[in-house]
């Protein structure tokens, strides 16, 4: 398999696993260790975080465009996919979510939200909820962006697809 380079554009947003979505705000050069390594300087878009990231290993950092209209087609299929039935405790089970959730994929995110959604325990103090808050908020996010609709139209996508146990949404054009 081999590896797609990512053209970064000043100006353009693009995911980062652990930050959500980021916009490009610079791409220069500088002067590291006596070496010379093209930088792109990337701000969050819904908190006040700036990142900087060797153009060299944006790609291994997990750096990604926003998803497409068939990669949300496919997600939303993750999301209205049967649930696992786990037997894991609870505290395994939190384990699980968290290192999906830090993995940065966004499969995994998709599979939080939709085994929290319906069979955890979303209450606003529980483990569960506040891991389901921040993967809602990473997910419309970035559905939002990828769609052209307002954060909470897409948000309302996402739960509407996760009720709709088993069966597939389809967003019209």
């Amino acid at each position: 398999m081999f590896e797609v380079k990512m053209p970064f554009i000043e100006g353009e947003v693009v995911i980062h696993p652990s930050h959500g979505p980021m916009r490009v705000t610079h791409i220069g050069d500088r002067l590291v260790r006596g070496v010379t390594t093209k930088y792109i300087n990337l701000e969050a878009v819904v908190m006040q975080l700036r990142l900087s990231v060797p153009e060299s290993r944006a790609s291994d950092s997990g750096l990604r465009a926003i998803a497409s209209r068939d990669r949300i087609d496919e997600l939303l299929s993750i999301l209205a996919a049967p649930s696992i039935k786990s037997t894991m405790g609870w505290s395994r089970r939190i384990k699980d979510y968290q290192e999906r959730l830090r993995s940065g994929n966004v499969e995994a995110l998709c599979f939080v939200i939709r085994e929290i959604k319906r069979h955890g325990n979303s209450a606003p103090s529980s483990a569960e909820g506040q891991m389901l808050r921040r993967a809602m908020s990473t997910l419309s996010i970035e559905f939002s962006l990828a769609l052209q609709v307002d954060e909470d139209e897409a948000k309302a996508i996402i739960e509407e697809t996760v009720s709709a146990v088993g069966g597939e949404l389809q967003l019209s054009a």
